[in-house]
This record gives C-alpha cells, sequence and structure tokens, in this order.
C-alpha cells in the first residue's frame, strides 16, 4: 500500500528544504526529553539527500509581493502559525491586490469567508479573466 500522505507533501517538504528554510520553535524546556532532532529536515524528506538552501527566493518573493505584486489574492487563517509570517501586499488600489485573515487555520479557503469577502474575492477573479 502506498503511503499517499507522504507522497502528496514530499513537494512542501522539498520546497521547504530548498527555499522556506525550517521552522524555529523554543526547545529549551523540553531538550531532555527529545531522543532526536525535530529540526532536521532530513526526517522530513523522506530519506532524500538535502538540497542547497536559497534563501534569496523566499526573499525575491517577499520583495515582488510587497512592491509589484498585482491580482493577487492572500488568505490565511488567524489561528495558523503561517499567518505570522504574512506577505506585506498592499492595498493600493491600482495593484487589486486582497488580504483576508479570517477565524480558521492553515486549510481554511474562500468559502469559510464571511459572504461579502467571498463575493468581493470571487468578482477580481472574475475581473482578473476578463
Amino acid at each position: 500500500m502506498t503511503n499517499t500522505r507522504s507522497f502528496s507533501e514530499k513537494p512542501y517538504h522539498m520546497q521547504a528544504a530548498k527555499e522556506l528554510g525550517n521552522f524555529a520553535v523554543p526547545l529549551s524546556h523540553i531538550e531532555d526529553l527529545l531522543t532526536f532532532d525535530v529540526t532536521d529536515f532530513k526526517l522530513n524528506l523522506l530519506g532524500q539527500p538535502m538540497p542547497e538552501f536559497h534563501p534569496e527566493v523566499m526573499q525575491d518573493i517577499y520583495d515582488w509581493a510587497q512592491t509589484e505584486a498585482s491580482e493577487l489574492i492572500m488568505i490565511y487563517g488567524e489561528q495558523d502559525i503561517f499567518t505570522a509570517g504574512a506577505y506585506p501586499i498592499t492595498t493600493d488600489p491600482s495593484r487589486d491586490t486582497q488580504l483576508h485573515i479570517e477565524p480558521g487555520l492553515h486549510n481554511i479557503s474562500i468559502t469559510d469567508l464571511p459572504e461579502a469577502a467571498q463575493s468581493n474575492i470571487y468578482s477580481a477573479i472574475t475581473r482578473w479573466l476578463q
């Protein structure tokens, strides 16, 4: 039987190792209880060699999102740990971008948003596709 979860998460773990970097959490209070390095990406990459880390990739995307991005919608769950690193997209109306932070976790979707936000998103997508 194939482990589809491992297979489906492999692209994320490869990108994380190459471009996003590893997560960091305080561990000093439980260090004596740990039996392995929980920050070791090799454990997440299913036994593959570690790729070279290129932090400049995400910095380029960060800079683009802040200064040039248009026709962009970002949706974050309020309780998602990744919301702390949300991209700082502009509210400049000429760039037609939207940022939504609503109650929810990492798997929040358009249909989880209030009706007004959903309407704004669907209107924007329709406008962009014309």
